[in-house]
């Protein structure tokens, strides 16, 4: 079964929080976290609510650290697979410290599952329960 699941703990001392995200296929698994703002999760679960996520603006959170090395740490995208509603999950992690280090994933899944994975999000958000997970389809 693939999967991505995503924890999020705020710092209390701060403005944000630390992501950890995770993916798990049947080829490919691999881990990573990196610093951010809750803002960009609730923004990340705001795109994914929409219906249906268009082809030409998939639902996106792209996190890393900025000028003068731009490097992206963590990366998911979720848009149409097919005409019959079925969503492509892709899902990139880079090693902090190490730019050779990093996984690229992706697998299938529905809106029901993104609807589930949306409530999971917001509830984590809220301090709810630990992590937020994204199931994945039988291709």
């Amino acid at each position: 079964m693939a999967r991505l699941l995503i924890t999020f703990e705020d710092d209390p001392h701060d403005d944000c929080g630390r992501l950890s995200v995770r993916v798990e296929t049947a080829a490919f698994s691999g881990e990573g976290g990196v610093w951010t703002r809750p803002d960009d999760l609730s923004g990340f679960a705001d795109t994914l609510s929409r219906y249906p996520i268009p082809a030409d603006e998939p639902a996106r959170l792209e996190l890393g650290y900025g000028a003068p090395d731009s490097r992206t740490i963590a990366r998911v995208v979720v848009g149409p697979k097919n005409a019959r509603g079925a969503l492509a999950v892709q899902v990139e992690i880079n090693d902090e410290g190490d730019t050779g280090r990093g996984v690229r994933a992706g697998f299938e899944t529905s809106y029901t599952g993104v609807e589930s994975f949306v409530s999971q999000l917001r509830a984590l958000l809220r301090g709810g329960p630990t992590e937020a997970q994204l199931i994945g389809v039988d291709d």
